[in-house]
């Protein structure tokens, strides 16, 4: 059984000092699990411990957030290559778009209200 991601614990971590959001999409149990960080700064996800299987990260001023069914999508602004990718730390590739799953849609519900409530803290 996959943990739930809850909206109370996303809060909980936007509300951080700093304010962050927190993710973890699947379990170190799981052999496809996925972990989101969003700050003020930075968005990174990664796939398998410690990014073995897939790292991506970009400077949050450079990409659009949206949620696309159980998908959080990260876009460059026109088409531009902002998002890095790779393995583990290294991350030699560019990218426009990516998608990073989500758990079901009640996790991309409470994503979008973390993502509202994170913008809100940054700016204040």
């Amino acid at each position: 059984m996959r943990p739930v991601l809850t909206l109370a614990g996303l809060l909980l971590c936007a509300f951080a000092s700093p304010p962050r959001i927190d993710s973890w999409n699947g379990g170190p149990k799981t052999p496809d699990f996925h972990h989101l960080t969003v700050d003020c700064r930075t968005v990174v996800h990664t796939h398998g411990r410690n990014g073995v299987w897939g790292r991506w990260e970009a400077d949050l001023a450079d990409v659009a957030l949206k949620i696309e069914g159980n998908q959080l999508r990260l876009s460059c602004a026109e088409g531009a290559a902002c998002i890095r990718a790779g393995r583990l730390d290294k991350t030699p590739d560019r990218l426009s778009t990516h998608d990073a799953p989500l758990a079901d849609a009640a996790a991309a519900e409470a994503m979008i209200e973390a993502l509202m409530a994170l913008d809100r803290a940054c700016a204040g």
